[in-house]
């Protein structure tokens, strides 16, 4: 018998491609698994398969909380109306019709990597829009604005180092821009702009195109326990705060890969602004923040320059 671990699972196990491709951009080893108690509601996933990979058990959760089935319970199990009460977040996977049918792949465990401050780090958040880079633009009320760059050595997948264009000042829950030019990013459907614009932040009335934060530098370090709440970040597996979120390419038709992800937590701190009105000066004006108090996870696919941001808040 063999054993996968998995952030979190809030999809069906159902050997599918796309769900196989989720698995693999979740899948953590035995000790990151064992370190998460409680990731905002969300409970890691093991999945058990035979020697031919067929599925043979699902568990989520760690000690009371911990709920499994295997093949030989199916006969037993109780009726759909008490699946919540019995097996938590467990009935999400669609057990009861995959156990003993699908194949579950051999996936690589992810490792978790935390975005420390260091003042000699190479990537950074924050700090003056490099010249010649033009932020994508959105055709809604603040656009989007410059946060920051990743550097090649701390992320190799990266082509080039990646300026970040994203939208602090308005709401979206997910967009995707395409950086075949890599200093003038643009939106690959507008369509997507009004399917996934919510609205300006409360409070941010007008004219938030331009802002500038300070500069932060940061490194990238490994590390063996789950982190829930990064000041900064992590990169290598998502903490997502609410279900989780992986965009589609629209070039590939596959899941995007995961790059990294900020926080809210300890942003740099705004220096300059172009707000013409705003309800909570001291709220807005004081760090980098993404829905507030949220956190904005960014996905990459290398082949077609495309990179993907997904905006949650608790």
């Amino acid at each position: 018998m063999a054993r996968q671990y998995f952030s979190t699972c809030s999809f069906e196990v159902d050997g599918e491609q796309e769900t196989n491709e989720a698995l693999s951009i979740l899948c953590i080893d035995t000790e990151l698994a064992q370190s998460i108690s409680h990731l905002f509601g969300c409970v890691p996933l093991a999945l058990d398969t035979d020697e031919s990979g067929l599925l043979i058990r699902v568990a989520m959760g760690q000690g009371e909380a911990a709920r499994s089935a295997t093949l030989s319970d199916l006969d037993d199990w109780p009726p759909i109306e008490d699946w919540m009460r019995l097996t938590g977040d467990l009935e999400t996977t669609g057990f009861d019709k995959h156990l003993g049918k699908v194949r579950v792949p051999n996936f690589t465990a992810n490792q978790q990597h935390e975005l420390k401050a260091e003042r000699s780090g190479r990537s950074q958040l924050g700090g003056d829009v490099p010249i010649g880079f033009s932020p994508a633009k959105t055709g809604k009320p603040n656009d989007t604005q410059y946060i920051g760059t990743l550097a090649t050595q701390d992320f190799p997948v990266l082509p080039f180092d990646l300026h970040l264009s994203i939208p602090i000042f308005d709401e979206y829950s997910t967009l995707i821009l395409d950086y075949h030019d890599p200093m003038a990013p643009i939106i690959v459907d507008r369509d997507q702009v009004e399917e996934k614009y919510i609205q300006s932040l409360s409070g941010v009335v007008e004219n938030a195109t331009q802002a500038g934060w300070e500069p932060v530098s940061f490194g990238v370090e490994s590390t063996s326990k789950w982190i829930k709440e990064p000041d900064l970040g992590v990169s290598g597996v998502p903490a997502f705060i609410q279900d989780s979120v992986l965009p589609k390419s629209p070039k590939t038709g596959r899941l995007m890969p995961f790059l990294c992800q900020f926080s809210s937590i300890n942003g740099p701190k705004l220096k300059q602004s172009s707000i013409g009105a705003i309800e909570d000066p001291e709220y807005f004006n004081d760090h980098m923040a993404f829905f507030g108090d949220g956190a904005v996870f960014l996905f990459w696919e290398k082949e077609t320059r495309l990179l993907a941001f997904v905006m949650q808040n608790t």
